[in-house]
Parts: C-alpha cells; structure tokens; sequence
C-alpha cells in the first residue's frame, strides 16, 4: 500500500513537472515569436525606406540622363529659352 501511495505521489510530480516544462517551452516559443515579429517589422520598415530610395535613386538618373542629353546637344539643336 506505501509503494501505490508513493508510486502515485511520485506519478502526479512527475505530470506537474512535465506541464510546467511544457509551460515554460510554450512561454518561450511566446516570446521568440513576439522577438521575431518585431525583427520582420523592423526589416519590412528598412525594405519600405530602401524601395523609396531606390525610386529617387531612379527619378535622379533620368533627370542627370536628360540634363546630358541637352548638354550634349549641339548648338543647333538647343532649345531656346523661353
């Protein structure tokens, strides 16, 4: 009768350590998830800030591109100003 009494004793420990191990692995995978949805926040506002530079990058080449062009142009062919 003591070994049931222990053996179930030493069962139910055994099934609350198993729960706050379980716990503490979910509470850990709560907080590397939290980690990681911010790291991919920060990344998305970078990719947004890169993209916006890439544009001005891009609009820059076409108005130095025009600017040669004209420059380039010989006197016959430049515009006249207004």
């Amino acid at each position: 009768m003591r070994t049931l009494l222990h053996d179930a004793r030493l069962s139910l420990r055994s099934r609350r350590l198993k729960r706050r191990l379980r716990a503490g692995q979910l509470e850990e995978l709560l907080q590397g998830n939290e980690t990681l949805k911010s790291r991919l926040d920060e990344l998305e506002a970078e990719l947004s800030e890169i993209r916006a530079d890439s544009r001005r990058v891009a609009e820059l080449r076409i108005l130095v591109e025009e600017r040669l062009s004209r420059s380039a142009a010989t006197p016959l062919q430049t515009p006249r100003p207004e």
